[in-house]
């Protein structure tokens, strides 16, 4: 499992989402890389671990790391997600729960920043997990 923050946004404002992510470069080195493959986004990395705890932990390092980032961002029109992405190695043979209790909700809510779980499991891995 892991997790990233993603900053979206249209096309006209892709030079102020590039000054953010070079804004952020400054205070930690290499977590802005760059624009992504649709060239309107970028994603930082937040925690690759299966412990829920140590993404919530991260979250908010990160939260409080680049909080003028994140907001300017927002001002300007930036689309924030919270994205943690399950892979079918990360679920137990038990249904899987991400947990998120309204301290983790009431931060991202600050932050102007929604969630997303992208759960990526293939057809066969379906239907191994439910034989």
């Amino acid at each position: 499992m892991y997790s990233v923050i993603r900053f979206t946004v249209d096309k006209d404002k892709i030079p102020q989402l590039e000054q953010i992510g070079l804004s952020m470069n400054e205070l930690k080195a290499e977590i802005y890389g760059g624009l992504g493959s649709h060239g309107n986004h970028f994603a930082c990395s937040i925690a690759d671990s299966l412990e829920w705890y140590d993404h919530k932990i991260e979250l908010a390092n990160f939260l409080k790391t680049f909080y003028k980032q994140i907001k300017d961002a927002y001002e300007f029109g930036a689309y924030i997600t919270f994205d943690i992405a399950v892979y079918t190695e990360d679920i137990a043979p038990i249904i899987t729960v991400i947990p998120f209790d309204l301290e983790i909700l009431d931060i991202l809510n600050k932050n102007n920043i929604e969630i997303e779980v992208s759960i990526y499991i293939s057809r066969d891995d379906i239907k191994s997990l439910v034989s």
